[in-house]
């Protein structure tokens, strides 16, 4: 067998030992009231296992948030309880096996011998492991409404009318440095100003001061495209002001002039 080999069937081993010396742990005792009030956590250096958006019931992520109450007094029994609850309400819920593998590493840190506390030590290790690859899961769901990257796609790809990239692109009542980013152009500013007003100070040109100047100048353009917050474009509907949606997530408001 190849040392790759050998590693990665090492690794699988390990983990099964510690799901294993969790479950067994959760099966044993009675069972425990909830968790006391909140005190010093036991461990405080354990990352919580955030789950990200769309993933698991809700129900599993309580028993998820009371096992790790729990852990953090100290009671690793009953928190496996909850995080094996959690995997029974979602079986896909990976952030409970995190969860089960901080609880491991607890109760092997607790336990005599050089052995255990270097199993312990390992299970931290990969229970951190997985934690950090769920918070870079849950920073991408973020994605949608902090990123400009959807908007733009759509706008490049129209096609009845087709996009126009020579058409000015305004930002009316807020800043998305990302829009000027995926359009790989600048934006004109309207009714902003906050982190940019310095810049602005110094060269007005680039801004439109007042919303009132920017719609008479929206209706004169044979083609245009503003980005709008919600609350934005339901005042400019309710003026009449001529806006076609191109693309919308639950922040923003992509629109073209025709």
């Amino acid at each position: 067998m190849s040392p790759r080999l050998a590693d990665r069937g090492g690794s699988r081993c390990l983990i099964i030992a510690l799901l294993c010396l969790a479950l067994a742990a959760a099966a044993c005792g009675p069972k425990a009231a909830a968790p006391a009030a909140p005190t010093a956590p036991k461990f405080p250096d354990y990352v919580f296992p955030e789950a990200p958006m769309n993933i698991g019931s809700a129900a599993a992520q309580q028993h998820q948030q009371t096992g790790w109450e729990y852990l953090q007094a100290g009671d690793s029994r009953s928190a496996d309880r909850e995080f094996t609850a959690a995997l029974k309400q979602s079986p896909d819920f990976y952030p409970a096996e995190a969860a089960l593998g901080y609880s491991a590493s607890a109760w092997t840190l607790r336990s005599r011998g050089e052995a255990r506390r270097t199993w312990g030590i390992i299970g931290i290790s990969l229970a951190t492991m997985v934690t950090i690859q769920l918070i870079f899961c849950a920073n991408d769901a973020f994605r949608v409404t902090r990123s400009a990257a959807d908007l733009v796609t759509v706008l490049e790809n129209e096609r009845t009318p087709p996009f126009d990239p020579a058409a000015p692109v305004f930002q009316v009542g807020l800043y998305d440095q990302t829009m000027p980013f995926y359009l790989k152009r600048t934006t004109t500013l309207v009714n902003y100003r906050d982190e940019l007003a310095l810049g602005l100070d110094a060269e007005p040109a680039k801004g439109i001061v007042h919303e009132a100047d920017w719609v008479p100048l929206w209706r004169s353009l044979p083609q245009a495209y503003a980005l709008l917050g919600v609350d934005t474009f339901e005042l400019l509907q309710r003026q009449d002001v001529p806006l076609r949606v191109v693309a919308r997530d639950p922040r923003r408001i992509l629109v073209a002039r025709r």
